[in-house]
């Protein structure tokens, strides 16, 4: 069988949406997996006319006339995961490939579903990986590796100017950074344990169409700018001596990262390369720190507006700045961000406002 297949848990979210249309667009096939209330929007598969059946049978016959599958269910719901994996033997369908989005994606949701937030970021991952390792020992010549997004948050504070791979994990003592921390453990330990072909990318902060979450800095801004017109938040915090200073933060814009998800593709392709790639763990990022005044002015001005940015300070839980070296990853795949902040935000305005009439229901 020469179609490929990839199965991708969070499939329907931001990143979820845009990886699908890279790798729909590089021919593979997509079986998907989402819980129902985070199936809301379609917007970047409508733009890109990506077909989505929701819950038909598995089988290579579905295919032809659409590019995913999707499974509504929960990745922490092990009778789910198990009964999926079981249809997918059952229907001897070859999975390539498993990545793996899904999460609880935002600290401030996270802070507030301290359980699902746990449920969900580490017995899901749990879940997915026992069942994708079982497949795995099974058809060893089919599956060709596991993906597992973590993030920059796992790193804390850090020890020095920008995150390394070689850097302790030392994220702060919240759900979402321990969660996330402790299943970017687990797949590693997997790994080395069963010579597992996974592989762990840690994104800094992505951007993009498609993105409803408005407690992001990106679509929060340019919610209040076009759906309310009001003045967008910039969070601040108070140093040591108590002057009011910025939060920096790494920016890539979401097609680097699927672009970079996919050079990992294809690289684990051939045998040899997965072996040599089992627990590797690469940085995505683009090791620039952006001012947060900065990239709220750009989206003003892009996007017309005149208001003046409310500034808010945050008393605790936020990392002060964050820059993620991709060295390793630029050495082994030639990985370098073609887009800028300017030419990225840019794209992202022009999608919002062009989309505004279809999206505001959609922000959360």
């Amino acid at each position: 069988m020469n179609t490929k297949i990839c199965l991708i848990t969070g499939a329907t979210g931001f990143i979820g949406q845009h990886v699908v249309v890279e790798l729909v667009r590089a021919g593979y096939k997509i079986i998907g997996i989402d819980k129902p209330d985070n199936a809301y929007c379609a917007a970047v598969f409508n733009d890109q006319k990506i077909r989505v059946t929701a819950n038909i049978p598995l089988g290579m016959r579905w295919f032809e006339n659409t590019d995913m599958i999707l499974k509504i269910g929960d990745i922490a719901d092990k009778m789910f995961m198990e009964k999926l994996f079981k249809e997918i033997g059952k229907n001897k369908l070859h999975i390539d490939f498993v990545l793996h989005f899904a999460a609880c994606a935002t600290i401030q949701q996270a802070i507030k579903e301290k359980e699902k937030t746990w449920q969900t970021n580490y017995l899901g991952t749990m879940n997915i990986l026992e069942n994708s390792l079982e497949y795995f020992r099974k058809y060893p010549e089919v599956f060709k590796g596991f993906f597992y997004a973590s993030t920059d948050k796992v790193y804390g504070e850090g020890s020095s100017q920008s995150y390394h791979e070689t850097d302790a994990l030392k994220p702060l003592p919240y759900p979402y950074d321990l969660s996330k921390a402790k299943a970017d453990m687990l797949v590693r330990q997997i790994a080395a344990l069963e010579k597992f072909p996974a592989v762990i990318y840690r994104f800094c902060n992505v951007y993009g169409p498609g993105d409803y979450h408005i407690s992001r800095i990106v679509p929060g801004t340019l919610y209040r700018l076009i759906h309310k017109n009001e003045e967008p938040i910039l969070k601040t915090y108070r140093d040591k001596e108590g002057t009011v200073q910025s939060f920096y933060r790494d920016m890539i814009y979401i097609k680097d990262l699927t672009h970079a998800i996919h050079m990992l593709l294809q690289h684990m392709e051939t045998y040899e390369n997965r072996i040599k790639l089992i627990g590797e763990v690469f940085n995505l990022g683009t090791e620039n720190s952006y001012p947060m005044q900065e990239v709220i002015g750009k989206i003003m001005s892009y996007s017309g507006a005149s208001l003046k940015a409310k500034e808010e300070i945050v008393p605790q839980g936020e990392i002060k700045k964050q820059c993620m070296n991709y060295a390793k990853l630029n050495s082994i795949f030639g990985f370098k961000p073609e887009y800028d902040l300017e030419r990225g935000l840019k794209e992202t305005v022009r999608w919002y406002v062009s989309h505004k009439g279809e999206t505001n229901d959609k922000f959360n």
